[in-house]
């Protein structure tokens, strides 16, 4: 078995794939704004600020040794032994000396193309999720839902994604969930920013947080709350773009990023009920989020979804059991 010094790995995963690519494949690079590319030889595949994204295959990362391995089909070692030696063009060490990124220098966000109507992403949204259309409009209408839309160019396959986003300052979008229409894809657009995701904000002072995983589950919610006939704008409402899996043994718990931000911009908030998913990585989630919360004098609890996965199974076991009694 070939021997890798743990310093040559750790030099190798600091290349990023735009650096690799200039150095190596120039002529796979096409420029599509600054510091944006795509590839020719994957076109749905686009690099942003050393942040890569292939979107028809729901794979993405951030240094030229994902790529080798994702993308190209290399293996871990030969991965780090083409980094590494002699037919990579720049230096590792001064690569990672010299082009550090200030810390202090903003994500830029590389955004999937919108495609020319919401169509199909609102078909998905209402017949597929159950989510009623009055609440759908309410996030069009604000523009923090599109559709996005390309073409395969190996397979000629047509994939179609709903886009969901959030925003910063001065209505800047700072995040992007991406979710396949027609394919179980689910990811965040290459240089997202974990602080700013999918919300429904009221717009006057409220005490009151709910916290989703998915903005699918934030609008499923929203729908019930609906179906009950209840005043959706009473509260605050938050998803967290996906969960990370604490570890609960060492009580190694920390609020997510979304959280801590949408508290310091809404410090009113008192209360707050979570509805994360009821596997594992949720229930545990739940635990971690309840207790930080707790300590950061917010009285919170968890509310799951009353049957099924998440927030969403459990307004599709709703709307089946209004279809059956319609009958």
């Amino acid at each position: 078995m070939t021997y890798i010094a743990p310093e040559t790995i750790e030099k190798v995963r600091q290349i990023d794939l735009l650096t690799y690519l200039r150095a190596n494949e120039p002529e796979d690079l096409v420029p599509l704004g600054r510091d944006t590319y795509r590839l020719r030889s994957h076109d749905s595949l686009k690099i942003s600020n050393g942040l890569w994204n292939w979107f028809s295959r729901g794979i993405g990362g951030r240094s030229a040794l994902d790529y080798l391995i994702n993308v190209k089909g290399l293996t871990f070692t030969d991965a780090v032994m083409k980094l590494a030696g002699e037919d990579f063009n720049i230096s590792v060490s001064s690569f990672s000396r010299n082009t550090k990124p200030a810390k202090t220098k903003e994500k830029t966000i590389l955004l999937p193309e919108k495609h020319t109507d919401n169509n199909r992403v609102i078909q998905y949204l209402e017949y597929k999720r159950g989510i009623d259309p009055d609440i759908i409009n309410i996030f069009i209408r604000r523009g923090a839902i599109y559709e996005s839309e390309y073409i395969d160019r190996k397979s000629g396959r047509t994939f179609v994604n709903a886009v969901f986003l959030g925003f910063g300052e001065k209505g800047i979008v700072r995040q992007a969930s991406i979710r396949g229409v027609d394919s179980m894809y689910k990811g965040e657009a290459s240089g997202s920013d974990k602080r700013y995701s999918f919300s429904l904000t009221s717009e006057t002072k409220r005490e009151m947080l709910h916290i989703f995983e998915s903005a699918i589950d934030l609008m499923s919610f929203l729908t019930i709350k609906k179906i009950c006939h209840h005043d959706i704008f009473n509260c605050h409402y938050i998803s967290l773009s996906g969960i990370y899996r604490p570890n609960n043994e060492k009580k190694d718990w920390r609020l997510p990023l979304a959280i801590e931000q949408f508290r310091e911009k809404h410090p009113e908030i008192l209360r707050a009920i979570v509805h994360l998913d009821n596997d594992t990585a949720g229930v545990l989630s739940t635990e971690a989020i309840v207790t930080s919360l707790k300590d950061a004098d917010i009285e919170a609890v968890s509310i799951p979804p009353r049957f099924g996965k998440d927030v969403n199974d459990e307004l599709r076991g709703i709307r089946v059991r209004e279809e059956y009694r319609s009958r």
